[in-house]
């Protein structure tokens, strides 16, 4: 009997990272040494908000978007649906080809990692929580 329990237990969905909550990590940009360095900590953060409702705000690239969160296990995918452009709002088909989805990983050290495979350096940025909802 404890095989058979073992088995089911084992054969169970991989438990769910939770992504809700408020995450902040900088990614590594060149700048010049004479650059403001409040402008260009401003222009490497990458904050993002995981809402309970399966929606997300982000602020990336200087760019404010929101959209949509779907997770499975320890993986979760951000689709950008809006944009502070409402006529790229309107055409879903051009922001798509802007936006790719984004992919987050939960770690065990309880940080995300953030990957845009749009992106041009193709790097990896570490989020940690600042906030839960």
């Amino acid at each position: 009997m404890p095989l058979v329990l073992a088995l089911a237990i084992g054969c169970g969905e991989a438990p769910r990272f939770n992504f809700e909550g408020e995450w902040i990590g900088f990614r590594k940009i060149p700048s010049d040494p004479n650059a403001n360095p409040d402008v260009v900590r401003s222009a490497s953060e990458v904050k993002i908000i995981i809402k309970p409702n399966s929606r997300f705000d982000m602020f990336y690239k200087l760019i404010p978007t929101s959209g949509n969160v779907s997770i499975s296990g320890n993986k979760a995918t951000l689709t950008v649906t809006n944009t502070i452009d409402p006529h790229l709002d309107r055409d879903q088909a051009k922001l798509r080809e802007m936006y790719a989805p984004i992919e987050l990983t939960g770690q065990k050290d309880l940080t995300v990692v953030f990957f845009d495979p749009k992106s041009t350096d193709g790097e990896k940025v570490t989020l940690k929580r600042i906030a839960t909802p």
